[in-house]
């Protein structure tokens, strides 16, 4: 009985491997006779156009050459090979400016900045160059037509708002200072290169109006210090904020002890 079950199963296995291996020999030799029929069309084409573009030319030279010599055969030759030399100059070069990225150089007061993608991007950094210098006496003026021109992007990435600020800032440097600012009552007194200057010349001018009795003095009005950057035409000298300082109502401050008896 077991027997019986392994030839049968030996014969159908026999039979799809048979009927597996017909198939696929027909639809080999299908691909063979529509590969064959491709084909043939495709390398007479090809055949043709070698024929007809410089098989028939290489025969002309030889011909020429030896019936009319070098000279001849070089004006074909040149003939020849520059309408392909122009054709191969065309591809490259559209090939060339397609694939090209374009962007904005920009230059700031002289200075190359570098890369942008539009004006916007020069626009928002120039409203972080005037909300990061204090301009106190507006002197400072942002360039709001810079010079800007189409170039093919090369090696340098574009910039962003905040990367073109502070190149912009770099550009300038030598209008502008970091430092301390003099402000009273909200008006703008002048700025001075280092707070301690600064600090120095308040103690001063307080401490001649404090008495062993005062606990504390102050000026009677609203004194700020702003530190930033300041245009240069902002700078002013020490003796100036002296005598500015000198000017100023000063409060003295004493705290008063009294004993108070509760019934």
């Amino acid at each position: 009985m077991k027997y019986e079950k392994f030839t049968s199963w030996l014969e159908t296995a026999y039979m799809v491997c048979f009927m597996v291996g017909v198939r696929s020999v027909r639809c080999l030799k299908m691909l063979v006779r529509f590969t064959r029929l491709l084909w043939v069309p495709i390398a007479h084409s090809f055949r043709r156009l070698w024929n007809g573009l410089v098989r028939r030319h290489l025969r002309a030279l030889y011909a020429e050459h030896h019936a009319q010599g070098w000279r001849k055969m070089s004006r074909t030759v040149c003939n020849l090979l520059l309408p392909i030399t122009a054709s191969l100059l065309l591809v490259v070069t559209i090939q060339y400016w397609t694939g090209a990225e374009f962007a904005l150089a920009l230059s700031y007061n002289g200075t190359s900045i570098g890369y942008i993608a539009d004006e916007g991007v020069y626009a928002d950094a120039a409203t972080i160059v005037r909300d990061s210098v204090i301009n106190a006496d507006e002197s400072f003026v942002v360039e709001q037509a810079p010079t800007m021109h189409v170039e093919v992007l090369k090696a340098d990435t574009l910039l962003q708002s905040q990367e073109v600020s502070n190149r912009i800032l770099q550009a300038v440097d030598d209008e502008l200072f970091s430092g301390v600012g003099l402000f009273v009552d909200g008006v703008f007194r002048g700025a001075l290169r280092t707070r301690t200057q600064l600090d120095e010349v308040m103690n001063s001018v307080l401490s001649k109006h404090k008495t062993p009795l005062d606990d504390g003095v102050g000026f009677l009005h609203q004194v700020q210090l702003a530190e930033g950057i300041y245009p240069l035409s902002a700078l002013t000298t020490l003796e100036s904020i002296t005598e500015c300082l000198k000017t100023l109502t000063v409060k003295t401050m004493r705290n008063l002890e009294y004993t108070e008896t509760v019934r």
